[in-house]
């Protein structure tokens, strides 16, 4: 049994979009962070993921390099989504339409199926950077979220040159979760496990992507945006992102619990982010 000194405590925050979050102060010591990251680990399998028991489809949208953007349609939850859309619709009828991008190389999607999906707040199985789950970073929360609801800076939602910022900012996310490596020099972005060539970025387009990872985040926020794990007959496929900012009673559960996976496999993520 593991016994916790007396002058120990365990603080508690609100975050509006996750619920009660625990905080474990810095003096607590090697022994007891490697617990908590160990939990964390556990936990962000077991508790960051949520069967819908509903279908997820993909139109193209967008943008080139084999990512996104990609035009959804979703069913058993309702995103928040107020910029405008592109591209063709969906098949199928019902649910709600959004725009969205993906965060894993090595996986697929298509236009014709219907996906089945879990909702969380981890990308799981697949990718080629971070490992499974792989939580997502808040830097690409909130640069979806700018996006999501038409407000990210310089993104050209309705001219000619959408595809140029679909592009630049699917690189961008690809780059925070670990996927490929940037080199700001030529515009190339290569995969981060065998080096192979995804893409190279126009100059306009290595401006946006610069631009767009400078603007400050915080640390601490989901800012509301939780990742699509789709599947399709029970082998995992591609995960994306949605804005679904989620009552605090809905992921108490998560919230409560989780906390313990943001001191751990955040801070694991963020040393892992410096040597990218």
């Amino acid at each position: 049994m593991l016994r916790l000194s007396p002058s120990w405590r365990l603080s508690v925050v609100w975050s509006a979009s996750s619920g009660p979050i625990f905080l474990l102060p810095l003096h607590f010591g090697s022994y007891f962070n490697k617990i908590v990251i160990f939990f964390g680990d556990f936990l962000a399998t077991t508790l960051t993921s949520t069967a819908i028991g509903q279908t997820i489809r993909f139109a193209d949208g967008p943008g080139g390099n084999s990512g996104g953007e990609f035009r959804a349609r979703i069913a058993g939850v309702t995103p928040h989504f107020t910029a405008p859309l592109a591209g063709s619709a969906p098949g199928g009828s019902g649910g709600s339409e959004f725009m969205t991008f993906c965060i894993e190389l090595g996986e697929f999607l298509d236009f014709s199926n219907a996906f089945d999906y879990s909702l969380g707040s981890s990308s799981i199985g697949g990718g080629v950077g971070g490992g499974s789950p792989d939580l997502l970073a808040q830097q690409s929360a909130y640069l979806y979220r700018l996006f999501a609801t038409g407000s990210l800076s310089s993104y050209d939602y309705t001219g000619g040159t959408r595809a140029n910022s679909a592009n630049a900012l699917q690189a961008l996310f690809w780059t925070i979760e670990g996927e490929v490596t940037y080199n700001s020099t030529n515009g190339e972005f290569r995969r981060s496990d065998n080096n192979a060539l995804v893409g190279t970025l126009s100059a306009a387009e290595q401006g946006l992507y610069t631009t767009w990872n400078s603007l400050a985040f915080s640390n601490t926020e989901d800012y509301g945006v939780r990742v699509v794990n789709a599947t399709l007959n029970n082998n995992n496929a591609q995960s994306v992102l949605v804005l679904i900012p989620l009552p605090p009673a809905a992921w108490a559960g998560i919230g409560t619990l989780g906390g313990l996976a943001v001191l751990g496999s955040v801070r694991r993520r963020r040393n892992e982010r410096a040597g990218v």
